[in-house]
């Protein structure tokens, strides 16, 4: 995944386009490598099981989530540290709500 340029001027954050990729990227390898437990996955990335459990589910944010973090519109106070810390819930719109972002209007028969 690459990041695309920002939607508006300064909004960039680099570092939270990073921590989508490094998602995307822990997902593979656990994908790839379903024969090893947590612990091991997360010895062959160096990252803390901790550390890596909280970065894979980051694969489970709603898609506006993510693209607005690639196209640099995520709102200013949302921070690496606050995401990975986050107690992110499955729900899309809690998830919203949690983070910073606008509701989204429902579609017409549902989400």
């Amino acid at each position: 995944i690459e990041a695309k340029p920002p939607g508006k001027p300064g909004s960039s954050s680099p570092g939270l386009q990073r921590l989508i990729i490094e998602a995307r990227n822990l997902q593979a390898l656990a994908d790839q490598r379903r024969d090893l437990g947590l612990a091991e996955l997360a010895a062959a990335s160096r990252l803390s099981p901790w550390r890596f459990a909280r970065v894979l589910r980051l694969n489970y944010l709603a898609p506006d989530i993510i693209s607005s973090i690639l196209d640099g519109t995520q709102p200013p106070g949302l921070t690496r540290q606050k995401l990975v810390k986050a107690h992110l819930p499955m729900d899309w719109a809690l998830q919203r709500r949690l983070l910073g972002f606008s509701p989204r209007q429902p579609l017409e028969g549902g989400e």
